[in-house]
């Protein structure tokens, strides 16, 4: 018979109405983490495989599986810096809100609207190193132009000649997506985010990241009202409930498909855990 030997970090889950309990071959030890960590023997009768294949040795739906993959992924951010996300723009331009922006939407008025230049774009690293008195007349020549819905980014190409390359870019994408993470840590909405699957925290992050955060009392981010009932679905990882509330007005289509996307998927980790390949799933048989 083939054995399944592998190692995980458990906590019971919120959703579920009793503890699963473990297969009759497996072994139940607290790991450094004060965690349940369990080891899989040969397959026992609490163990199953799924009918797509999926493994899930030694645990029920009362337990969830800890998600130790990286986070944020470098997928995250090829997302991020899709055309139907941030997009990827070299040079500075308005957003829809008419805040001065560059590279993968990262903005350079998140103090608020500024007629002169900020701090914050003396930081960015442009090409060809131009002189402070450049910065300051590109920004000026930004700030005359229109925004809105019907001035896309690709409409300030030629307003100035400052310009930055795609690692810089990838370095501003790290500063905006850290701050949306750290808020996202720190966040009274959420305070087990760590132990949520990391497709769920990328669809939060990813909410952050685009609508900014929220403050307690305040209607900002994902506090608004609008979306009480996905907070109350994340706090019981009722992932599916969650992939129906997430939808966000002012972005494109593939974006809310995306961020529904990964809620679902949170639901398959949570409901399989770390699954085995099907190649070495056992039959009970």
């Amino acid at each position: 018979m083939s054995v399944a030997t592998s190692s995980y970090g458990l906590r019971p889950n919120p959703g579920a109405n009793t503890p699963g309990s473990l297969g009759t071959n497996d072994r139940a030890v607290p790991n450094s983490s004060g965690l349940l960590a369990v080891t899989a023997g040969p397959v026992g009768v609490n163990d199953s495989c799924d009918p797509r294949k999926t493994c899930q040795v030694g645990l029920q739906v009362g337990w969830v599986v800890m998600d130790t993959r990286p986070f944020p992924s470098d997928e995250y951010f090829v997302k991020l810096a899709s055309k139907d996300f941030e997009g990827s723009v070299a040079w500075l331009y308005l957003d829809t809100s008419g805040f001065v922006t560059i590279g993968n939407g990262h903005n350079l008025e998140a103090g608020g609207s500024s007629a002169v230049a900020p701090p914050a774009v003396f930081q960015v690293k442009f090409l060809d190193n131009p002189t402070t008195d450049q910065i300051e007349q590109a920004w000026l020549a930004i700030k005359k132009r229109p925004s809105g819905k019907h001035h896309p980014w690709t409409e300030f190409e030629d307003v100035t000649s400052l310009r930055i390359d795609p690692a810089e870019m990838r370095r501003l994408a790290g500063i905006d997506v850290a701050n949306a993470l750290r808020y996202l840590k720190l966040s009274y909405l959420f305070p087990n985010v760590d132990e949520y699957p990391v497709p769920a925290r990328e669809a939060l992050l990813d909410m952050v990241f685009n609508m900014g955060p929220g403050k307690k009392g305040g209607c900002k981010g994902l506090a608004q009202p609008q979306y009480a009932d996905l907070r109350a679905a994340v706090l019981y990882r009722d992932w599916l409930t969650a992939a129906q509330e997430c939808y966000r007005g002012g972005v494109l289509k593939a974006r809310n498909d995306w961020t529904k996307a990964q809620f679902l998927a949170a639901a398959d980790w949570d409901r399989f855990g770390n699954s085995l390949d099907s190649s070495e799933c056992v039959s009970k048989l």
